[in-house]
């Protein structure tokens, strides 16, 4: 699956979900978050830059001040659950009990 088709996939997944629930605001951060972890796996030639610019605006927009890292660090941990989640945490400035 490329990156791009895996970016795709995930917007539909959270844009389903968060039509069922009816735009809460905890899933609306989630897909926000994952949405924009996606697209910055694309190679940087072909990264959507203006739209993560605006992605990442509401983002920090609609989360408590400094969880922005939090947020993109859970989202990131959903899309690739295989990979190390300290060193992802750590890749956003996080230390420590994430509980």
């Amino acid at each position: 699956m490329s990156l791009l088709s895996c970016a795709e996939s995930a917007l539909l997944q959270w844009r389903f979900k968060l039509l069922r629930a009816g735009g809460s605001p905890v899933l609306v951060t989630q897909a926000l978050a994952t949405a924009l972890v996606a697209l910055e796996q694309l190679p940087e030639k072909i990264q959507p830059l203006p739209h993560m610019e605006d992605l990442r605006k509401l983002l920090t927009a609609g989360c408590a001040p400094g969880s922005v890292g939090l947020h993109l660090a859970q989202a990131k941990c959903r899309l690739f659950p295989e990979a190390d989640s300290d060193a992802i945490y750590r890749e956003y400035g996080l230390e420590g009990d994430r509980e």
